[in-house]
């Protein structure tokens, strides 16, 4: 956990400090990915202790609508946002296919999943509050999300288990569609 103190306290004083969020906030968007991610661990171990199946088209939709709410809201481009969360939950999908083949030839039996309803979707909901907040404070404040370096540092920050450098390009490749709405440029969150 130490590993990411230095990565939250950047994010705290990039919400804080609008001069510095357009230095910073890109890392804390990309550990925030990561964070995400790292929870597939744990949504696949509960779905496969419970039999329930990967897919889950009504949650999906029900987190791609919450993200659609909080994008308006936020006066970032939703068809943007919805793109970049279409591209998450795909490569959170293949993340739990992935466990559970490889749990198929060698179980794990020395840990338990957190419950999913109880404490991973919340945690997903923190986590996706923030990231929508840190992308938003970034391109308010002159940021792009477009870069060759910034696709280089996705590449090489964001490091999780069965996350493949595929998926990775993918969700970088949607992040750099995010834009903020067209007459979001004068508001002030």
């Amino acid at each position: 956990m130490n590993r990411y103190l230095p990565a939250v306290i950047s994010i705290c004083w990039c919400l804080c400090t609008p001069a510095i969020a357009a230095m910073e906030a890109p890392t804390g968007i990309f550990i925030l990915i990561e964070q995400r991610m790292q929870l597939m661990k744990d949504v696949a171990g509960y779905k496969a202790q419970q039999h329930l199946p990967i897919e889950d088209e009504k949650q999906e939709e029900k987190v791609l609508e919450n993200i659609r709410r909080q994008s308006i809201v936020l006066g970032l481009d939703p068809t943007g946002t919805r793109r970049l969360y279409v591209a998450l939950i795909n490569a959170s999908k293949a993340i739990q296919y992935r466990y559970r083949a490889e749990w198929l030839a060698t179980p794990e039996t020395d840990w338990t999943p957190r419950s999913l309803n109880n404490e991973v979707r919340p945690r997903l909901v923190t986590l996706d509050d923030a990231l929508l907040k840190g992308i938003k404070n970034y391109l308010s404040h002159g940021g792009t999300l477009a870069t060759q370096q910034q696709q280089r540092d996705v590449l090489q920050h964001i490091q999780v288990r069965f996350l493949s450098e595929t998926d990775k390009l993918r969700i970088y490749q949607a992040l750099s569609e995010v834009h903020l709405a067209v007459n979001s440029a004068s508001r002030h969150t």
